[in-house]
């Protein structure tokens, strides 16, 4: 190799190694390491639930792997980079990156363990794992994941449904419909966020496996069911009436499917199965179908 080569090939290197830099910058400047703003993702959880408190926001956590994760980066592509997510989380939610990248650099070294914290705390164990939490930063709303047909429309009614279970959706639903149905939703919908956190509450004592525990456990259960058959009742009812007559009646039918398997998961723990795999077996279906059933409910 001639000097020249040498040369032209450490210019290349250098040429190369400021691009990957500048590329690193660019995208480290796409979400904030200090502070939070609405709109904006940002890695500084404690801020976002500050700004959460402060805006009434849901916490919307996004637990990634930025630079290797491939659903992580098909979702930034189909929902968050379109144009119309920045002013739908605007309104309603205080984003947050828990990011594990190959590439550290893209994560501040204050925040490396502390999003291992957070991975153990939520047991979070595949990315993208999406965890909704209410604006006290603590109540967990639910969980989404990425998909092949995800877009950034069908995505935003997904969080719209978790929305409504926070102490602002809720309260911004309810006030929509009409007087009587709408003290119902709010005052049903307070039970249930309060049920919830004594349900998780509980569970987090780590409760031996007891008669007395499994009573209560299936106590919770029965309350919670209740409670959220209630909210979601009028949830569906309200949003079947904006629909065209036969969409409205498919939507309609696949509800009644969605009770009926939710009733008989619920039939299943009543009976106080064994550990049998037969009855295990029975569960997982009962479950396949509940899930199944709702990923159709949310194509509407």
């Amino acid at each position: 190799m001639t000097r020249g080569d040498r040369a032209q090939g450490w210019g290349i290197g250098i040429i190369i190694f400021v691009l990957t830099q500048l590329s690193l910058t660019l995208e480290a400047g796409e979400v904030m390491t200090k502070g939070a703003e609405k709109g904006r993702w940002t890695m500084d959880l404690d801020a976002a639930q500050k700004l959460a408190a402060e805006e009434n926001l849901v916490v919307f956590l996004d637990f990634t792997g930025s630079d290797w994760c491939g659903w992580c980066i098909r979702m930034n592509k189909q929902v968050f980079s379109k144009d119309g997510w920045e002013k739908f989380a605007e309104e309603k939610l205080a984003l947050v990156k828990i990011d594990f990248p190959r590439n550290q650099n893209l994560v501040p070294e204050a925040y490396r363990q502390r999003n291992r914290t957070l991975q153990s705390k939520y047991s979070v164990g595949g990315y993208p794992t999406y965890i909704l939490l209410d604006s006290d930063g603590k109540s967990e709303l639910g969980r989404l994941g990425a998909g092949h047909n995800k877009t950034l429309e069908s995505f935003k009614k997904e969080v719209i449904q978790l929305f409504r279970r926070s102490s602002a959706g809720a309260a911004q639903f309810a006030a929509k419909l009409p007087g009587a149905v709408g003290e119902k939703y709010g005052k049903s919908s307070q039970q249930l966020r309060a049920k919830r956190g004594q349900y998780k509450a509980w569970l987090a004592s780590r409760p031996q496996t007891t008669p007395a525990n499994l009573d209560l456990f299936l106590t919770y259960r029965r309350e919670i069911t209740k409670l959220s058959n209630q909210v979601e009742k009028i949830e569906f009812e309200a949003d079947a009436s904006k629909m065209a007559p036969d969409e409205a009646s498919r939507y309609r039918a696949l509800y009644a499917d969605l009770h009926q398997a939710r009733h008989a998961l619920d039939d299943w723990h009543e009976s106080r199965p064994d550990s049998a795999a037969a009855s295990n077996d029975e569960q997982a279906r009962l479950q396949t179908r509940i899930d199944d059933i709702s990923r159709q409910l949310q194509e509407f």
